[in-house]
């Protein structure tokens, strides 16, 4: 890991990339609204932040939001807790990986091994699925009814199976790279 972080760009590409699956998680979910024709600023002066009060079911809802910020007159951020600890978890998981993975390719670590097959592969797939976990309209409309009551019934165990599986390669290829990796001694 310290070979990673070690330049700038390294914290750059996973600030970005946190960023980047933040905002679309956010879309996908409609915690971030941008619509030009919604005129938000009806509700009073933008931006404006609305607190939610805190409850034992705000915490477990994906759908109630724990604040309201409009930004402007058509973008508005609603997420709920459990979104926005998706975000933040899932988030800072692709981040490092995506980090990583630049760091390896743009550095080449002077005795790293070749190799390997796309083993990310494992974790992409249920970071997509928890991506379009609220969208059960499109689900239903791209594999139909019964394979959707099938794809939405397995939701609450793909989030934490994308945090593991992103974790999992993340140690993998942190253990690999310290393996493969000479490091100058000073």
């Amino acid at each position: 890991m310290r070979w990673t972080f070690a330049s700038r760009r390294a914290w750059a590409v996973a600030a970005g990339l946190l960023l980047a699956y933040g905002l679309l998680y956010l879309l996908m979910a409609k915690a971030l609204v941008i619509d030009p024709d919604a005129h938000f600023s009806r509700f009073g002066g933008l931006p404006q932040l609305v607190l939610a009060p805190l409850s034992a079911r705000s915490l477990t809802s994906w759908l109630d939001p724990a604040f309201v910020l409009y930004l402007s007159d058509a973008v508005v951020l609603a997420p709920s807790v459990p979104a926005i600890v998706t975000v933040l978890l899932l988030g800072a998981l692709v981040g490092v990986n995506g980090a990583m993975a630049v760091e390896a390719f743009v550095r080449r670590p002077p005795a790293c091994a070749t190799g390997g097959g796309p083993w990310w592969v494992a974790a992409v797939v249920p970071s997509f699925l928890a991506s379009f976990s609220c969208c059960a309209p499109t689900i239903l409309l791209l594999v139909g009814g019964g394979a959707a009551g099938a794809v939405v019934s397995v939701i609450p165990f793909v989030v934490p199976a994308a945090a593991l599986l992103l974790l999992g390669s993340l140690v993998w290829s942190a253990h690999r790279l310290e393996r493969t990796t000479v490091l100058a001694v000073t």
